[in-house]
């Protein structure tokens, strides 16, 4: 993979962390691992999975709470209901300046809606995914303002399984037989 920079963009300001609200769009393993990370940073972060549960919005409540974010993220795995959800009018309900972030899958964004509001400067997005992958020489995206693109290299790399162990992860167990000695998991979290 190549790291590229949006096209013609400016820096974008960043407001204090604890000024944000964020919207999470799948809370399972992965939701829960965001979470523990942006909670150091005071933010509040609303949940929304496929059915609703103590602490967590159903995704039905989704176009209702998108307008109050600064920051999306998705987490979702691509499935029927998923696909193409992050379309014109979801992208419209957002707020100005507010972040997009897809973690998830590339079909998930309407890739071409996306270009339009980047174009307009009205929200920013970052993606480690896309709707083609590799992305092709020479497509939009390269060169979109404000927009942050990453490879994917979640899980990718050596010591990502001790690390998973060492944090509880309810899946570490299954990154493989290649590792060796991985630490024994540590007992079940219970609720502060």
């Amino acid at each position: 993979g190549r790291w590229q920079g949006g096209g013609g963009g400016e820096p974008r300001p960043v407001s204090a962390a604890d000024e944000k609200g964020g919207r999470m769009r799948g809370y399972g393993c992965i939701g829960e691992a965001i979470e523990d990370r942006l909670l150091h940073f005071e933010v509040e972060v609303v949940k929304v999975a496929r059915s609703a549960r103590e602490g967590v919005h159903a995704f039905e409540d989704l176009a209702s709470l998108v307008p109050e974010a600064d920051v999306v993220v998705l987490v979702v795995p691509l499935t029927e209901q998923t696909r193409g959800m992050v379309d014109a009018e979801f992208l419209a309900r957002m707020k100005d300046d507010a972040l997009l972030v897809n973690v998830a899958r590339g079909a998930v964004v309407d890739t071409d809606a996306l270009l339009v509001e980047l174009g307009n400067k009205r929200i920013a997005a970052a993606l480690d995914v896309f709707d083609t992958e590799p992305l092709p020489s020479g497509h939009p995206l390269w060169t979109a303002p404000r927009l942050l693109m990453s490879p994917r290299v979640g899980g990718g790399r050596s010591g990502v399984g001790p690390g998973a162990h060492r944090r509880g992860h309810p899946r570490a167990g299954r990154l493989g037989a290649a590792q060796t000695a991985a630490p024994p998991r540590p007992a079940a979290r219970t609720a502060a």
